[in-house]
C-alpha cells in the first residue's frame, strides 16, 4: 500500500471514519498535529486539517456516532488538557470541555487508553506522575467527565482495549519494566470488588 503521507513518526493516534482511516499527531524528533486521511478504494492518503491546540503524542483516540475525539498526550513534556472533537462532514476540529486538573483529580495523562461501550467513551490507564489505574467516563450529550471505578488490577500505561458484543476488555501493558500479559473485562457500573482476579 502506499506510504503513510505525512513524516515517518511514532506514538501517533489513529482513527477510522466510514470508509476511510485518519492517522496524525505523533513524534518524529517534534511533537506533531498534523492530520492525514486514507483512502483505501484509492490507496492515496491526503493532508486534512491539523488538530487544534498543540502538538502532542502519547495521545488517546475514540470514535462515536460518526465522530472523532482526540485527548491527552504530552507537549514538550507538558500533559494536555484539551480535548478535540473531528466532523469528517465538515473537516473541522471543535475543542470541548477541557479535562481540568485539580487538587483531588486529574485525567491528564500519557500512554493510556481509551475506548467506547454503549454511549459513553472511557478513558484510562497511562502515566502521569507514575503508572495510572484510574479511569474516566465522557458523555458527549453533557460534554462532561465522571470518575469510574479504578482498575481492580496492577497500574499500567501502554496497555489496549477492545469491545466485543458490547463487552469492553483491557490487555497488557506495563509498569516500569514490568510487562504484562493479563486480559481484563471492564464493567464501568459495577462497584469495585477487592476479590476480582
Amino acid at each position: 500500500k502506499a506510504d503513510f503521507g505525512g513524516s515517518a513518526r511514532y506514538d501517533a493516534v489513529g482513527f477510522s471514519l466510514g470508509n476511510l482511516g485518519y492517522l496524525g499527531t505523533g513524534y518524529d524528533d517534534y511533537e506533531n498535529r498534523d492530520f492525514w486521511q486514507y483512502d483505501p478504494t484509492s490507496d492515496k492518503w491526503t493532508q486534512i486539517a491539523s488538530m487544534g491546540g498543540s502538538k502532542r503524542r502519547d495521545a488517546v483516540e475514540f470514535t462515536m456516532n460518526g465522530i472523532a475525539y482526540v485527548t491527552t498526550g504530552t507537549s514538550n513534556g507538558v500533559d494536555q488538557i484539551d480535548l478535540w472533537q473531528f466532523d469528517p462532514t465538515s473537516g473541522a476540529w471543535t475543542e470541548k470541555n477541557k479535562i481540568n486538573a485539580t487538587s483531588s483529580w486529574t485525567i491528564t495523562r500519557t500512554y493510556g487508553t481509551a475506548f467506547v461501550l454503549g454511549s459513553k467513551a472511557y478513558v484510562g490507564f497511562g502515566y502521569s506522575g507514575g503508572v495510572r489505574g484510574d479511569f474516566w467516563e465522557y458523555d458527549p450529550t453533557a460534554d462532561s467527565w465522571t470518575n469510574k471505578t479504578a482498575f481492580e488490577g496492577s497500574a499500567r500505561q501502554n496497555a489496549v482495549s477492545f469491545v466485543v458484543n458490547n463487552q469492553a476488555y483491557i490487555a497488557t501493558g506495563r509498569s516500569g519494566n514490568y510487562y504484562f500479559s493479563d486480559i481484563w473485562q471492564f464493567l464501568p457500573f459495577d462497584a469495585a470488588n477487592a476479590n476480582n482476579n
